[in-house]
């Protein structure tokens, strides 16, 4: 199946989702049910006065871009005055900020209000917590735009790609740009899946044998175990590369490249560029979850199975 995630890879609309957007401005019932989910998320998870520590609302991403899908989340920016949330809500007096937004996240992910479809559209709500101090730190130029709810105007309207500059342009660039990653992932996918086919035979023949002709195989089979997990081991290294490859582009300062300079945005560095690329092929899917499942671990006999579900997409 394709990737859902939108990017700036997607087509170019000619409009802002007219689902979400009128003249410019967000339609007023999809801001009453910002708030309202906001509400229900706060009241329903126990936390006092969420008026008096929510002290900016922003919508960014993809669908306050020209770059959506009729499907795309919907995703909004609750930054939270950290000394007001802990002066309503003392229990949480000796956590940090950072803590207590990662907190947020995690709760808001497993959220009915937060996760709630905006009605009549297929657009999802999707929430992030920032505290004050990151939403100050926070440059524009790592967003394409930003739109502020609670002032109904945009902090940094969307750009369009003018004249040669097409949706076919930037993803063919990308795509150059992304191609010897593509090509070591694939290869050591491809050795994996190929290992791991292998020790499966391997071990369903060994079902067949008795102990003593076991014992002629325990070599055979212990090596290509070790193998099994010397291949995961570069997975997840190709993994780390990736995203290093992102984050490394929005750490920088200012804007370098002519294209991220011409979007005014560090979605088009070349980094994040690669990135989006293996998103929107399926390759970041398959790394990631290889390094949820086997980062730190040494993979048995039981697991191989799944190793190879995971890299066939079963």
């Amino acid at each position: 199946m394709p990737s859902k995630i939108s990017s700036i890879l997607d087509y170019q609309r000619k409009t802002l989702c007219p689902e979400i957007w009128e003249k410019g401005k967000i339609k007023p019932y999809i801001k009453k049910f910002i708030y309202k989910s906001m509400e229900g998320f706060f009241v329903s998870s126990g936390l006092k006065n969420y008026k008096d520590f929510v002290s900016h609302l922003y919508v960014g991403s993809s669908l306050a871009t020209f770059f959506y899908k009729d499907d795309s989340d919907l995703d909004i920016k609750i930054v939270i005055n950290i000394g007001e949330f802990k002066k309503n809500n003392p229990e949480y007096a000796d956590s940090t900020g950072e803590d207590i937004c990662d907190e947020l996240i995690e709760a808001g992910r497993k959220s009915s209000f937060l996760t709630a479809f905006i009605a009549n559209t297929f657009h999802p709500l999707d929430a992030y917590f920032f505290t004050e101090e990151e939403a100050e730190k926070a440059s524009l130029i790592k967003y394409d735009s930003l739109y502020n709810l609670i002032t109904d105007e945009w902090i940094k309207t969307p750009k369009k790609l003018e004249g040669d500059l097409s949706s076919s342009y930037i993803l063919n660039a990308a795509k150059d740009l992304a191609k010897r990653y593509i090509d070591k992932i694939v290869v050591d996918i491809d050795k994996t899946k190929r290992d791991s086919i292998d020790f499966l035979v391997l071990k369903d023949y060994m079902k067949t044998l008795d102990k003593e002709e076991l014992k002629h195989l325990s070599v055979d089979f212990q090596t290509a175990l070790d193998r099994i997990n010397e291949d995961l081991d570069s997975l997840i290294m190709d993994r780390d590369i990736a995203s290093n490859l992102r984050k490394t582009e929005f750490s920088r300062k200012s804007l370098k490249d002519d294209l991220e300079k011409l979007m005014g945005s560090f979605n088009y560095s070349k980094g994040n560029l690669i990135y989006k690329i293996l998103q929107r092929y399926g390759y970041l899917r398959i790394l990631f979850e290889i390094a949820s499942l086997y980062r730190g671990a040494r993979i048995g006999p039981d697991d191989v199975m799944n190793v190879y579900k995971v890299l066939s997409g079963v």
